[in-house]
C-alpha cells in the first residue's frame, strides 16, 4: 500500500473523438503526490488527449476521475475549472504563451483566473523561478522577442507559479536546448 497521497484516480476511462474509434480504451490510472509519470508512445496514439484529460481541458466518453477525493463530471464545469486554475499546472508543446505582453505578465497570468491573491510574495517567488530557470533580467522583455527555449521556460515558470499539484506537461523540453557543461580547467 502506498503511504503518499493519491492526486489522480482514472477507472475505466474512454476516449473516442469519431464514435467508433477509441483514442483512450479502458484506462485505469494512478497518479501520486510525488510522483513523476511519463506518457510515452508513436504520434497519434492519445498521449496529448490523455494529458488534457488529466488536465480537464478535455472530456471523456467513459469512466470515472478523481482528484484527491473529488468526482471529476464532464458536466460540472464550473468545478473543472476550479481545479485547472487553483491545482493544475500547464506546460504547452506550442506555449500558449500571450506574445505582446511582457515575460512577467505571462508569468502572472494564472492570477488572473482563481483566487489566490497577487501580491509581493508572489512576485518574489516569480523572480526567483525566473533566475532558476535563467530568466533574470527578462521581466519587462516581450514575449515576442524571445527564443524558442525562453518562451519555453517562460512556460514552465507560469506553470509552477501558483505551486499546483500537479503539473501537467506536453513535451516541455522540445524548444529547449540540452546545455554542456564542461569540466573546469585548472
Amino acid at each position: 500500500m502506498c503511504n503518499k497521497a493519491r492526486i489522480i484516480k482514472l477507472e475505466a476511462i474512454s476516449k473516442s473523438y469519431d464514435g467508433k474509434t477509441n483514442v483512450i480504451d479502458n484506462l485505469n490510472l494512478e497518479i501520486y503526490a510525488g510522483d513523476i509519470v511519463v506518457i510515452e508512445g508513436k504520434s497519434g496514439s492519445g498521449k496529448s488527449t490523455l494529458l488534457n484529460i488529466l488536465g480537464m481541458l478535455h472530456n471523456f466518453d467513459q469512466g470515472t476521475y478523481r482528484f484527491k477525493n473529488t468526482l471529476i463530471s464532464n458536466k460540472n464545469n464550473r468545478k473543472k475549472a476550479y481545479f485547472r486554475s487553483e491545482k493544475v499546472g500547464f506546460i504547452f508543446q506550442s506555449y500558449h504563451l500571450m506574445e505582446n505582453l511582457t515575460v512577467m505578465d505571462n508569468i502572472l497570468l494564472p492570477y488572473l483566473y482563481g483566487n489566490k491573491k497577487l501580491d509581493n510574495i508572489v512576485i518574489n517567488r516569480a523572480l526567483k523561478y525566473m533566475e532558476q530557470f535563467n530568466l533574470s533580467g527578462m521581466e519587462n522583455k516581450k514575449v515576442s522577442l524571445l527564443s524558442g527555449g525562453e518562451k519555453q521556460r517562460v512556460a514552465m515558470v507560469r506553470a509552477i507559479i501558483k505551486e499546483p499539484k500537479v503539473v501537467i506537461a506536453d513535451e516541455p523540453t522540445g524548444s529547449v536546448k540540452k546545455v554542456k557543461h564542461y569540466p573546469k580547467k585548472y
